[in-house]
């Protein structure tokens, strides 16, 4: 798939939001376990699998397509309510509704979905997913009243047409969140469409419903669904997937890992140690157990998925469980599964801070095993940047950024993406010439930043000699 320099320009800016948010969650944690005095660890590294062999996310995206087609286009060939005047725009829409939602090289636009979408009103058009589709899209264009109308009318016929249950799960949500029913501080009198959402979902979960890799897909919507969409609804959750025979075993052990672990730190709270009750404290530590057990009943399920790694390593650092290996351990087993699978790398920068016993040598130096992978085709290298980001960061101070050692780095990740960038995505250059500028500004190299500025206004290519 096209877009990976286009993604890695940007990566940047999408890692400080991560890494800000892990600032606070760092800030949280330190706090919470006040490891003042913590005596630094050496630091000892292993070479990521970085060689042609590395398995990278691009290998399933074929397989999110389809699985977004299963519930959709291929829905509508087996279950839908078809016309002839309408079915052949109706399996256009939904195909291009797929490639939109994803994730596919230039999508439709949500313009282009709209004009689709009238067209098959204006037919008359009355499937229930084609109108779910439609309300989905036009609660996207800032349209409630519209979308509303379209989901309500669409959820009988989803239910008589046998429709997977993920489309009327669907459903369901789009009126909790018009309904207000969604998020940590509900604006709802009542609450009518979560706990439909909440089975409908569960019943979503059925192992039958997933080729290979496909649970992962519908473990980014349980996470939605546990963290954000209705997070007071974690234990209806998680037993209605106990309680259906079929779940998926790997998405049923994620769920109660995820949801453990969050009641785990409702009791722990996020002061500092000392306020936290004995009786808080052994509910925090056996909920963590229990955590760390499901996510390593899910790893022992599918090693090949990086997801359960990034868990027990989270649990691994906060609430020190390490029976079953250290931080690095369980990232090393996840890069393993996914090279580059980002949250691994972020959270392995966190833990070599010093609030967590590492050093900024720590940091530094896993920073520069990520950029001597040469992957510039993916965000690895780029993490360099973010290790000095998060010194800056914690210790409010960017002289971190004018170290010696540190520019030669600078330049090697800078240089590496561009060379990438020219041969395979042209469009991104100027794009990584403005973030070069800007760092090298940062980093006190006013001259090379004023060198990009010229080539980008001067609408130039890059020299033939590269930056030194």
């Amino acid at each position: 798939m096209k877009g990976r320099v286009t993604i890695a320009v940007i990566v940047s800016g999408c890692l400080v939001v991560l890494l800000g948010g892990l600032f606070l969650v760092g800030f949280l944690r330190g706090v919470a376990y006040a490891q003042e005095g913590v005596s630094s660890k050496p630091y000892t590294g292993k070479p990521l699998p970085c060689g042609p062999n590395a398995r990278l996310g691009s290998a399933v995206e074929p397989s999110y397509t389809a699985f977004v087609r299963r519930f959709t286009a291929e829905a509508y060939q087996q279950r839908g309510k078809h016309d002839p005047s309408w079915d052949a725009p109706a399996e256009k829409f939904l195909e291009a509704y797929a490639l939109r939602t994803s994730g596919a090289d230039d999508p439709p636009d949500a313009k282009k979905l709209d004009v689709m979408a009238e067209d098959l009103l204006a037919k008359h058009c009355d499937d229930p997913l084609i109108l779910e589709r439609i309300g989905t899209l036009k609660l996207d264009m800032k349209e409630p009243a519209e979308a509303e109308k379209l989901i309500s009318e669409s959820i009988a016929g989803l239910q008589a047409r046998g429709y997977p249950p993920l489309g009327l799960a669907k459903a369901y949500l789009e009126l909790a969140q018009l309904n207000g029913e969604t998020g940590s501080k509900p604006t709802c009198k009542a609450f009518k469409w979560g706990p439909l959402a909440v089975n409908a979902f569960a019943d979503a979960a059925d192992g039958a419903n997933f080729g290979p890799e496909q649970q992962r897909y519908m473990w980014a919507v349980f996470s939605e669904i546990l963290r954000t969409w209705f997070p007071g609804h974690q234990a209806q959750f998680a037993q209605a997937l106990k309680e259906r025979p079929k779940t998926d075993p790997w998405l049923l052990n994620m769920a109660w890992g995820l949801y453990r672990n969050d009641y785990a730190w409702s009791r722990r709270g996020q002061g500092w140690a000392s306020g936290v009750s004995e009786e808080d404290w052994r509910a925090f530590d056996a909920a963590s157990r229990e955590a760390y057990n499901y996510f390593l009943a899910a790893y022992q399920a599918h090693p090949e998925y990086p997801e359960s790694c990034y868990r027990l390593m989270n649990i691994a650092s906060s609430a020190s469980l390490r029976s079953g290996g250290s931080e690095r351990d369980w990232f090393d087993r996840g890069v393993a599964a996914q090279f580059d699978y980002m949250p691994l790398y972020s959270e392995m920068v966190y833990v070599l801070t010093p609030r967590w016993g590492g050093s900024h040598e720590a940091m530094l130096a896993f920073g520069k095993e990520c950029l001597d992978t040469g992957r510039f085709d993916t965000h690895v290298p780029a993490v360099y940047e973010e290790a000095v980001k998060m010194i800056a960061t914690f210790d409010l101070d960017t002289a971190i950024y004018r170290q010696p050692d540190v520019w030669p780095c600078f330049q090697r990740q800078f240089n590496g993406y561009l060379d990438y960038a020219v041969k395979n995505e042209p469009e991104a250059v100027k794009g990584l010439r403005k973030s070069w500028a800007q760092l090298a500004q940062q980093a006190g190299h006013p001259e090379e930043a004023q060198k990009q500025w010229a080539i980008i206004n001067s609408g130039g290519e890059r020299p033939t000699t590269p930056t030194r």
